[in-house]
């Protein structure tokens, strides 16, 4: 760092944790008594007119050269920055968040910030067509669509198969950001084919079949994997993978994989936690005779499995609404909404099921079904088409010895059928979710005999019916990489440990492909350069999956 002058502007770490206190606050320089101290004022946050003797090694350049210089120039790329480092790279993406230009280029890595408000000029077809003029031009600004305009170019012209991975922290706006990446490729292939280009290609009525129904899929996805958190009030629970394959004119098919389904949610939320979003959504948009039919009352605190005592706003959420637009795409895609909702039912009324000791003075603690759930029980039956279902949660069957009749019939107690019961309404709803994204899959891909009947089908994993093979070697494909976010509870399932060490791998595939191998290229080509230290989360990985040490 070169030596600082009196009345330079710097950056300091924050003295306050104060949450609404900004991580670094800005300083005029005092004195610099050696080359190791320096003496500032802060000039901003809690702090300000307060002097302080901090470590030079604390101390960021600020990119203007005095106080008296009152505004600092924003860049739409943070690598044009005159002084580049974490307090400057921040700051330089509030001024652009403070002008709504959430988006931000660090070198080919486009940054958002969820601006938390609709900003639907952002999204236009004037923007997509924006974009795609931009690239052409080579005239980049920042924005998602710049960088679905790149991976559509590459493909096309340097015949290399692309894929976009969004990434990011709980409620940064991944889920939203892959949607508009997903409508800007389906209008982006239309618009290529027709020679007026955004005139007709930017509207739904004028997109390919093909790319009609990849984007149907999106609000059944939605409303069947996501749910509200403390820090999202629509965060995705599950993982998924979209390819979209392109022939010369049009989107010829997609596929689509999903991963790591957060079910736990099911039976239990914690404190500010929501349950899938489609059961909310189903109880006030069905219609009074529906909800009769399925014994329901729109009312959620009258199912165990959505009564959460801290229920979280969903204020934000337009349950009613979104059930229509989810109840047209699940029609339009033949998803058999009708059977579903029997479905959905049915687990609410089985999560109402409550287990009681079938005698006082039984010292193993037999569960029997509680005179009060027998309704319950009864409608679970009937909308699940399951018999004897009392039984099968209260008791199981163990063979002692050999021969046919050696089966013998253990009693569970009522907290291990409770346990059965929850474990049942996971597995159900797991199956629904992978039925729905296999159907899903024969809606956008080559008909396949492999498709279920239906939703009493046999069981399979979620997996994709499309493929390379079934579309042609030669097809080229864009894949679109949805995760869900990094968060901590107050109580960590499997899942979020699986989810969190997702985004773990995800965070060193980025430190290698950005940081270690650009530094690496410098070293090959012997540039000039200040080493960078980066960050390593190795360690983290290997805590968790080092043999045969890890956890």
């Amino acid at each position: 760092m070169p030596v600082l002058q009196p009345g330079a502007t710097v950056w300091l770490p924050n003295p306050s944790s104060a949450a609404s206190e900004p991580p670094f606050s800005l300083c005029e320089v005092l004195e610099t008594p050696n080359d190791q101290l320096v003496r500032v004022k802060f000039t901003s946050g809690a702090s300000c007119g307060t002097e302080k003797l901090a470590k030079m090694e604390d101390v960021n350049l600020a990119n203007f050269k005095s106080s008296s210089e009152s505004t600092e120039r924003s860049e739409a790329d943070n690598c044009n920055l005159l002084e580049l480092s974490e307090a400057t790279l921040l700051h330089n993406t509030l001024l652009r968040y403070d002008n709504d230009q959430i988006y931000t280029f660090t070198g080919q890595i486009v940054t958002s910030v969820n601006p938390c408000k609709p900003l639907p000029h952002l999204y236009s077809t004037e923007s997509m067509q924006a974009a795609r003029d931009r690239e052409s031009a080579r005239e980049r600004r920042p924005h998602i669509f710049a960088v679905a305009e790149t991976a559509y170019t590459n493909l096309r012209e340097l015949q290399r198969n692309q894929s976009i991975v969004v990434t990011g922290i709980s409620g940064a706006g991944k889920t939203e950001a892959n949607k508009y990446l997903l409508r800007f490729l389906c209008w982006r292939v239309a618009a290529a084919a027709d020679e007026r280009g955004a005139a007709t290609g930017g509207s739904d009525f004028n997109l390919p079949k093909m790319a009609q129904v990849v984007l149907k899929s999106n609000p059944v996805f939605e409303s069947f994997g996501n749910a509200t958190t403390v820090n999202n009030s629509n965060s995705s629970r599950f993982g998924k993978f979209t390819k979209l394959f392109f022939g010369e004119e049009s989107i010829t098919g997609a596929s689509i994989s999903t991963y790591l389904l957060e079910k736990s949610r099911l039976a239990v939320q914690q404190a500010g936690e929501a349950n899938f979003h489609i059961f909310y959504q189903m109880l006030l948009g069905l219609d009074a005779q529906t909800l009769s039919a399925l014994q329901l009352t729109n009312a959620p605190s009258s199912f165990a499995f959505l009564d959460n005592k801290a229920m979280p706003d969903r204020a934000t959420l337009n349950d009613a609404d979104e059930f229509k637009t989810t109840d047209t795409a699940m029609r339009e895609l033949d998803l058999r909404p009708d059977e579903v909702y029997r479905l959905l039912a049915g687990l609410l009324h089985l999560g109402n099921v409550r287990f009681d000791v079938r005698h006082a003075d039984d010292v193993d603690r037999a569960a029997k079904v509680s005179n009060a759930s027998a309704h319950s029980l009864a409608a679970a039956e009937s909308l699940l088409g399951i018999s004897m279902l009392g039984r099968a949660l209260t008791s199981h069957s163990v063979q002692a010895g050999g021969g046919r009749k050696s089966f013998h019939e253990v009693s569970h107690t009522p907290e291990l059928a409770t346990r059965s019961r929850d474990a049942l309404a996971k597995r159900v709803y797991e199956r629904l979710f992978g039925w729905l994204v296999r159907k899903m899959n024969g809606a956008v891909s080559v008909p396949s005999s492999e498709a279920p009947a239906g939703v009493s089908g046999p069981p399979s994993p979620a997996r994709s019916l499309a493929s390379t093979e079934a579309l042609g070697e030669d097809e080229q494909w864009i894949g679109l990489l949805d995760i869900f976010g990094f968060e901590i509870f107050a109580e960590n399932s499997l899942e979020q440990l699986l989810i969190n060490l997702a985004n773990e791998k995800l965070q060193r595939f980025f430190l290698d492909a950005i940081f270690r191998h650009e530094q690496a290229l410098y070293v090959a080509e012997e540039i000039e350069w200040v080493e960078v230290a980066v960050p390593d989360n190795e360690a983290i990985m290997a805590a968790i999956e080092q043999r045969p040490h890890g956890l």
